[in-house]
């Protein structure tokens, strides 16, 4: 009895090391690309209850940042004269693009910041 309890025990420890092994690392940082497409430097920050970072990218270049991964931020932009923000999960890579398109509508800043975002592979 005392060996069959022995043998199982054995072999419970053992496949919990292989299926520890197994499992994916979880990821301590996700990689955000800013591609500014703007004739203005774009400044980006994402705020959460414990992070706070904030980007800034030139005219026309594009940057590579990262953060902690699987929280909810407010993101704020400012660029072309305008601030938008917005909330978002940021779970993994992303790239954002960033334009200023002219708007033809009366009553509207004359220029507003576009957000486009992809997921990376």
């Amino acid at each position: 009895m005392k060996r069959k309890l022995l043998v199982i025990l054995l072999f419970v420890f053992v496949a919990s090391i292989f299926l520890s092994a197994a499992s994916p690392p979880v990821a301590t940082k996700v990689r955000i690309t800013l591609l500014n497409r703007t004739w203005d430097k774009v400044s980006v920050r994402f705020k959460s209850p414990n992070d706070n970072y904030y980007f800034t990218v030139k005219s026309g270049n594009s940057m590579v940042y990262s953060i902690r991964p699987n929280r909810y931020y407010k993101a704020t932009f400012w660029g072309c004269d305008q601030k938008i923000s917005m909330k978002m999960r940021i779970e993994r890579p992303i790239r954002m693009a960033i334009t200023c398109n002219k708007t033809k509508f009366k009553g509207e800043p004359p220029w507003i910041i576009k957000i486009k975002m992809a997921g990376n592979e």
